[in-house]
């Protein structure tokens, strides 16, 4: 017991005893050795915040790349658009200028919206009509290569159908020659019939229309023939035409409607 009395107060006497300074010297050690914990903890911190803003900005470059492929994807589909209309156009021009009797027509801008009618898969639906001066008959081209003809009008639409409908009858010529026939579609293709028996058409011969009817104008490029003659289906000496215009894909086309007098 006396031993632990005389303990307790040695450790009261030490407290009192030693300096203030050296107490004070304790405590800054105590700070100076806790000082790199708090700088490693600081460290660590910052290492676990970076990464997270690094995170966040990789998110927002990432959405704003695909921002910008959806705007260059919009603005390249709007150039090929522009370049297949002034490629038609150019077309139609250089094929059409040089034939006189298109100045009596005008020519309205159309635009495909749609193919096949119900029963009626070789026809096309154009956004012109009335409004825009479009009649029953008038010819309808692409790149300078007639495609069709006008067979029904509404106010702001047309249905059109194409030289390979077999409800589809065109008067046409041979080039050069003059030799007229009918130009009209089947199953199998586009034909130019009703020629004279002692008549010989090599292949590569251009047909065009020949304007008899007056509903659409003369020297409007059909096809050229080809080596495949008539079957015993159709009409004798008929030959099969080749045109240069892709049917099953047309966007835009130009319908030629006739001038009125007093226009």
């Amino acid at each position: 017991m006396k031993k632990l009395v005389i303990s307790i107060t040695l450790v009261i006497i030490l407290i009192f005893i030693i300096p203030f300074s050296v107490s004070q010297k304790f405590r800054n050690s105590g700070r100076t050795a806790s000082s790199p914990v708090t700088k490693v903890f600081f460290w660590l911190g910052q290492k676990i915040r970076y990464p997270i803003d690094w995170t966040s900005q990789i998110g927002q470059v990432r959405d704003e790349n695909a921002q910008l492929k959806i705007r260059v994807a919009k603005l390249s589909s709007q150039v090929v658009k522009l370049e297949e209309l002034k490629k038609e156009n150019q077309n139609l021009r250089s094929e059409l200028e040089l034939r006189p009797a298109v100045e009596r027509f005008q020519r309205v801008v159309a635009t495909v919206i749609s193919y096949g009618l119900p029963g009626n898969s070789q026809t096309i639906v154009i956004d012109q009509g009335k409004k825009s001066g479009i009649n029953a008959g008038d010819a309808v081209v692409s790149s300078g290569y007639l495609v069709g003809k006008v067979s029904e009008v509404f106010s702001s639409s047309a249905n059109v159908i194409l030289i390979t409908n077999q409800d589809s009858i065109i008067q046409a010529q041979i080039t050069g020659s003059g030799e007229k026939g009918i130009v009209s579609g089947s199953i199998t293709g586009v034909y130019i019939s009703d020629l004279k028996a002692e008549i010989q058409v090599e292949a590569g011969t251009i047909v065009e229309t020949s304007g008899l009817g007056g509903s659409m104008p003369s020297g409007l490029l059909i096809g050229e023939t080809t080596d495949q003659k008539s079957t015993k289906e159709q009409a004798k000496n008929s030959v099969r035409l080749r045109s240069k215009v892709n049917l099953n894909n047309l966007d835009v086309v130009f319908v030629l409607t006739k001038i009125k007098e007093n226009d």
